[in-house]
């Protein structure tokens, strides 16, 4: 019997379960084939989906989450938490999501992301221009010796 998610979506192609080391902590490996499994998956979930919620939603309820990590997202399991993979491995941009779903993901720390994904302009104060070579210029100021 399966004991976590992952197990359970991926039992028919890795029921040895096999471990690994990953981030200091005992995970599932995510072999080939297991990746190949969630691959369809993820991408049957996002082709069925019409927004964030009922995406988030329907990985919920096969035990696994998605989470945002970076300038993306990951998938975990949802039993303990455990980083499986990034989403974008499975096929699945953040930047295609962002553009299939209208929005960025609920609660990303880079809203940034969706905005540059979605084509909106910056605003707000421009970022300062760096000069990518010293000035050659004379300054406003003049140094003076005591």
């Amino acid at each position: 019997m399966p004991e976590t998610a992952v197990e359970s979506v991926v039992s028919q192609t890795n029921p040895a379960g096999c471990t690994e080391f990953r981030g200091g902590q005992l995970a599932k490996a995510v072999t080939p084939d297991d990746a190949d499994a969630l691959a369809a998956l993820a991408q049957r979930i996002y082709n069925e989906s019409r927004s964030w919620g009922k995406f988030i939603d329907s990985f919920k309820e096969r035990g696994l989450e998605v989470a945002p990590k970076g300038g993306g997202l990951v998938l975990k399991d949802g039993t303990d938490g455990r980083e499986l993979c990034k989403m974008s491995a499975l096929g699945l941009s953040y930047k295609k999501m962002v553009r299939g779903f209208g929005e960025g993901f609920p609660g990303h720390p880079s809203p940034s992301m969706a905005d540059y994904a979605l084509g909106k302009k910056r605003t707000g104060a421009p970022k300062p221009q760096r000069r990518s070579k010293p000035s050659t210029e004379e300054d406003d100021f003049d140094i003076m010796d005591e």
